[in-house]
């Protein structure tokens, strides 16, 4: 049984990853995945002693991780993007500090 391809490897997915994930091509796990992709096709390939089906999983594993590399370094450069645009932030912070009513508690 062949297992069906869930995660398409696209020309904008490969993009994402190079605008996201530095020096991506130069990775132990990226050149792997190539190896991998290079065995599921049939190409030459220095990998040995497993299926098709497992290459498809061990290649689908490196894409998986590398991708949510990606999304997180994206979402954190965009929060960042996002907090240095933001109108809270371009306050300096004595301009609104003494309008915010605050109430003082002891511990007890």
């Amino acid at each position: 049984m062949e297992l069906k391809i869930t995660f398409p490897i696209t020309a904008e997915f490969w993009d994402f990853i190079e605008s996201t994930v530095p020096d991506y091509y130069e990775r132990e796990d990226v050149l792997h995945q190539a190896e991998l992709q290079n065995f599921i096709d049939g190409h030459d390939s220095r990998i040995q002693g497993i299926t098709r089906d497992e290459a498809l999983l061990l290649r689908d594993r490196i894409l998986y991780k590398l991708f949510a590399e990606a999304i997180a370094a994206f979402t954190s450069r965009s929060s960042l993007s996002v907090l240095e645009t933001s109108p809270c932030t371009s306050v300096p912070k004595h301009q609104y500090q003494d309008n915010v009513p605050y109430k003082q508690t002891e511990n007890k």
